[in-house]
């Protein structure tokens, strides 16, 4: 089959791609990522910034690249609306064809954008894309100068990316087994993350999405290395004990940090889904538990 030819000319009304980079308090490492996805080598894509309600000099730092750049919108928000609705936020603000998070902590390859839209248009039934991701823990000097001088001292293993394929069964295993988040960070359909993304606001919410995704196909990961992710910054980890408490959550998410999750998937995923991955489930449930007695040493 021939491969069709992407549509890169760059369309500030009618961009094909939406980046949503959700921030907060991101000073540290804003202008290199910007400066990463700017330097993309497909170009009609739309950038949305929320801000949420930061009380560093990130706003400061987007205005300037709002500026020198019409593909970019940035939003503050008035007060912190919690970082999964930040990113509901950005998601719901597009129109595209397409759909990628940005974390500020993340860096692209050039060619990032590009090879995943090409790989999405010539295989319709992925409903995402996402490259093998390298971590670096240096800082990096500026986003061209890494480009054109990438030291392997800058770079650590690699992250466990695999690709999200077979039955829906076999998609759901492969998530539970992985036990990490970063498919969010794939180039994605946008109708089909926009059918995903209503989930219950509680512990291990990404997963809730990437499961929902993987109602609707496959996910692909390119055989090579296009997304630097910094080897320090957050995690997909349980809630810190504090916030649950200032949450009001009930006393049963507070001593079982991870049993709402656990509810949830037995509610979605199916009876037969859950029992045949029940020891991953479990796993999941038990990890909630050790977040919890390391927030207690904590005290």
């Amino acid at each position: 089959m021939d491969s069709k030819k992407i549509e890169n000319n760059m369309d500030t009304k009618n961009p094909n791609v939406t980046i949503g980079m959700p921030v907060y308090n991101g000073e540290k490492f804003i202008k290199n990522a910007l400066d990463s996805i700017l330097s993309q080598t497909y170009t009609n894509f739309e950038l949305i910034i929320s801000d949420n309600a930061s009380t560093d000099s990130t706003q400061d730092i987007c205005l300037e690249y709002v500026k020198n750049d019409k593909r970019i919108q940035y939003y503050k928000q008035t007060k912190n609306i919690g970082i999964y609705h930040n990113f509901k936020f950005v998601l719901l603000k597009s129109n595209s064809k397409y759909f990628q998070w940005a974390a500020t902590d993340d860096l692209w390859h050039s060619t990032f954008l590009e090879k995943n839209i090409t790989f999405l248009e010539n295989n319709e039934n992925y409903v995402g894309s996402i490259s093998e991701i390298k971590f670096f823990h240096n800082l990096p000097d500026g986003w061209k100068s890494i480009v054109k001088n990438i030291q392997p001292e800058n770079f650590t293993k690699g992250l466990d990316v695999q690709p999200i394929c077979g039955t829906y069964s076999n998609r759901i295993n492969i998530l539970l087994k992985l036990r990490k988040e970063s498919g969010l960070y794939a180039v994605y359909r946008t109708e089909v993350l926009k059918k995903s993304v209503n989930v219950d606001e509680i512990n291990l919410w990404g997963f809730q999405i990437l499961f929902q995704i993987a109602k609707f196909g496959q996910i692909n990961v390119l055989d090579e290395v296009l997304m630097y992710e910094y080897e320090y910054g957050e995690t997909g980890g349980g809630t810190p004990l504090s916030h649950r408490i200032k949450s009001k959550m009930p006393l049963k998410y507070i001593i079982f940090p991870h049993l709402n999750f656990t509810i949830w998937c037995i509610k979605n995923l199916g009876k037969y889904t859950v029992f045949k991955n029940f020891p991953w489930i479990l796993r999941y449930f038990l990890q909630g538990e050790s977040q919890l007695l390391i927030d207690l040493l904590k005290k």
